[in-house]
């Protein structure tokens, strides 16, 4: 697999996530119990600020869900993100996600790690030519400071 496929490979499974997880459109007979524990959450911390009663929960409800539908309705009205080419180029050369590759296998030190990429910065034409990647192939040194 080079860099490209394994792009467009994470980007389906992103798009699928996305659309799982945006769900479907809720009514008030199937709203989950995980749904009703967020609302009555945030019903509670509304009731302690005196702007509902405990008669309103009903209304409060209601008013949830409906909002929570128009999100969601634009949500799916705006699309997959990951359609954009910024998203894509997000993806592209973030820094995680690219299991495929191998490097996340490796178990080096500091000085190690610093050793290969110095080696590979130096000698990509040469190591490079060994590997299946896209023409837009980068080298990308992700430092953390402590």
């Amino acid at each position: 697999m080079n860099s490209e496929e394994g792009l467009l490979q994470i980007l389906d499974q992103y798009a699928k996530d996305w659309e799982k997880n945006l769900g479907d459109l809720l009514t008030l007979d199937n709203l989950s119990a995980e749904f009703l524990e967020e609302v009555n959450s945030s019903f509670n911390i509304h009731l302690k600020r005196g702007r509902y009663t405990k008669n309103e929960f009903q209304k409060y409800l209601e008013d949830y869900t409906k909002i929570y539908n128009e999100n969601l309705l634009s949500k799916k009205q705006s699309g997959n993100p990951y359609k954009t080419e910024k998203k894509r180029n997000d993806i592209r050369y973030q820094t995680g996600d690219w299991l495929y590759q191998g490097f996340n296998q490796l178990n080096l030190s500091s000085a190690e790690s610093a050793s290969i990429i110095e080696a590979l910065i130096l000698n990509q034409k040469d190591v490079f030519k060994h590997f299946k990647i896209a023409n837009e192939f980068k080298i990308f040194l992700a430092g953390h400071v402590y």
